[in-house]
């Protein structure tokens, strides 16, 4: 009896039965916008994009939402391989569990880098970075370098996502990625709502502008007129 009573719970409870995820990241090279490689304070986020829509480059993180971060130091997570290459694993994370809300299977994952913050950095407006997520194209459900691909696994899963250039020397030596896409070409832009007041301040005060222009010309009145 206690037993059937036991299963009637867990039946009717099924969202607190959950499978911890495990991501583990292989990089190399990380760079500045420069092309240098990136420092090894340099700050790593993965991210899950829960908007389930392509993102422009410069789009703050409104519809990111940050999984795990890293430096590229031992002490923080990052494997201290040297400058530029990166080694990480975001260990068990949980669908549902507390700052995870949104995220779920299916969701595609990308891999941001901030070659001047640091860990305890907050990325604000204004700030360059690099991205990577290997998505949109052929690859969508492959990875390059045989890694997984760069999209949220069903729960219970371990998978190893990989982003080489072909400058790559150290973690591997035959990456399938152009060496530019390792560089942080990117600045991060404001969120879109702010956007839309900064363009309609912009196109009122050119509206002002030009009434008061075509009104000066109409009166004969202003520099130059007698």
């Amino acid at each position: 009896m206690k037993n059937y009573f036991v299963i009637g719970i867990i039946a009717c409870l099924p969202w607190q039965i959950r499978a911890a995820i495990t991501i583990n990241i292989e990089a190399e090279l990380l760079k500045t916008g420069l092309g240098q490689p990136m420092p090894s304070s340099g700050l790593v986020l993965l991210v899950a994009n829960i908007s389930q829509m392509p993102q422009p480059w410069n789009e703050a993180l409104k519809y990111r939402l940050e999984l795990k971060r890293w430096d590229l130091t031992s002490s923080g997570g990052g494997g201290g391989l040297g400058a530029g290459l990166f080694q990480g694993t975001t260990g068990p994370l949980t669908f549902g569990s507390q700052g995870y809300a949104g995220w779920s299977p299916g969701q595609l994952l990308e891999l941001l880098w901030f070659p001047t913050l640091t860990l305890d950095s907050t990325v604000t407006v204004g700030t360059r970075y690099g991205e990577y997520s290997h998505n949109g194209e052929y690859y969508y459900f492959k990875g390059l370098n045989g890694g997984a691909a760069w999209v949220t696994p069903p729960d219970g899963s371990t998978i190893t996502l990989k982003f080489f250039t072909m400058d790559a020397t150290i973690l591997n030596s035959s990456g399938e990625n152009s060496p530019s896409f390792g560089n942080a070409l990117h600045v991060m832009g404001p969120e879109p709502q702010t956007c839309g007041v900064v363009a309609g301040l912009l196109c009122l005060g050119y509206g002002v502008l030009r009434r008061r222009f075509v009104r000066t010309k109409a009166t004969g009145t202003g520099a130059g007129c007698g």
